[in-house]
């Protein structure tokens, strides 16, 4: 009894902080993609509006941040990756983005005439 108790908690909190490093590993990978990001971009623009920084930083989806790393270095200038960075927010992915279709912005009341 006892010893299956141990046992279990034991277990239980190994798995805990397995899955635990495994999210601050996630966390630190998403900090890095969105710092190496915001670098190559300075190296070569040699400036960054605050807005890309914010729009940067409130990504947290790694394959998006890949797909932003690799465009930075290709890119032939800030306003295509603005541009880029526009769609990819705009893309009806829920998990990278808040979701702001025109329904929000109509008035409740209109549609129940």
């Amino acid at each position: 009894g006892m010893q299956q108790g141990m046992q279990q908690g034991m277990q239980q909190g190994m798995q805990q902080g397995i899955q635990q490093g495994r999210a601050e590993m996630i966390a630190k990978a998403i900090e890095t993609a969105r710092t190496d990001i915001l670098e190559v971009l300075t190296l070569r623009f040699n400036k960054l509006s605050r807005r890309i920084i914010k729009r940067i930083n409130d990504i947290d989806e790694p394959t998006v941040l890949k797909t932003l790393h690799r465009y930075a270095i290709i890119t032939e200038s800030m306003a295509d990756f603005e541009q880029l960075l526009l769609e990819l927010l705009e893309d009806d992915n829920p998990m990278t983005v808040p979701q702001f279709n025109n329904t929000q912005l109509v008035p409740l009341t209109s549609g129940l005439s």
